[in-house]
């Protein structure tokens, strides 16, 4: 963004550039852990040993309870993928969800459902994003396919997969059914992560 620095009130300050320095931001944040005062010529507190990590808690922090004083339906994230980023939140239930889901799937580099999460509810998320990110969930259930075959009733395992190969989602071809808006994407996101959680406890449950 040319000319964005210094910050100054002439800024055209569209959503677009607030909520990316609210990113910027968090990546600057630090915490300092030393000062002293000089008190020549009115100067004042000097800080030094700044501590990043504390830093960014403190900043997410209040930066979050700005967001929901204001309304915004942002918060930052604070563990997964995108730490330290815009993500969208809904009610309470679902929020827990996720963050369940992040916790229990704390590889970012490698696991799919932390990769998914970040997809689906990162600033902006498109059509194609949330796709990809149900595509993802779709691939860990297949994988996991005979626990759920085992411990759902006789069709509700097939309806699951009926649903992701059927709907224009993991296949691409003229029989798929691609009339579906954004909301039923919305909708078999939550359903997929509400099955990934139950799987996650089904496999705990195995292995005690």
């Amino acid at each position: 963004m040319p000319e964005l620095w210094p910050l100054r009130s002439s800024l055209p300050w569209d959503d677009d550039v607030w909520f990316s320095l609210v990113d910027i931001f968090h990546d600057l944040a630090a915490r300092p852990r030393a000062r002293f005062f000089h008190s020549w010529n009115a100067c004042g507190w000097h800080y030094s040993d700044f501590a990043v990590a504390p830093g960014q808690r403190l900043y997410g922090w209040r930066m979050n309870n700005l967001l929901a004083r204001a309304g915004f339906s942002y918060r930052l994230a604070d563990s997964g993928e995108d730490v330290g980023r815009l993500a969208a939140v809904t009610d309470d239930g679902r929020t827990g969800l996720v963050e369940r889901l992040v916790a229990d799937h704390p590889d970012i580099a490698a696991d799919p459902v932390a990769h998914s999460v970040s997809l689906f509810r990162r600033r902006g998320a498109t059509f194609e994003d949330k796709r990809s990110s149900v595509v993802a969930l779709a691939g860990v259930l297949e994988a996991r396919r005979s626990l759920l075959k085992r411990e759902l009733l006789s069709t509700d395992e097939g309806a699951l997969f009926a649903l992701a190969n059927n709907f224009a989602l993991r296949h691409q071809n003229d029989r798929q059914r691609d009339e579906y808006s954004e909301e039923f994407l919305d909708w078999i996101f939550w359903l997929y992560a509400a099955t990934v959680e139950l799987t996650d406890r089904l496999l705990g449950r195995e292995s005690h």
